[in-house]
């Protein structure tokens, strides 16, 4: 197990309790099979995929080292 230390200048844990929000709306969506309903899908998940890759980036650029197994993650 590898613990690891984060700098962030915004709130990450929001950032990642929105995108489980997002996703979670999704799912409610697909679930309850509404065809007018159906639409909002792809923009809901379009929108948390963009959390999750702004998250990503953030926890990246803020980690801190805390030994020699910590090392960032390369997403682009």
């Amino acid at each position: 197990m590898h613990n690891f230390t984060y700098h962030t200048k915004d709130n990450a844990l929001l950032r990642a309790q929105r995108l489980a929000d997002l996703l979670h709306c999704a799912d409610h969506l697909a679930v309850s099979g509404s065809k007018d309903n159906a639409r909002f899908i792809p923009v809901l998940v379009d929108i948390a995929a963009d959390y999750a890759q702004a998250l990503v980036n953030e926890l990246d650029a803020g980690e801190v080292s805390v030994g020699k197994a910590a090392q960032g993650v390369c997403n682009g």
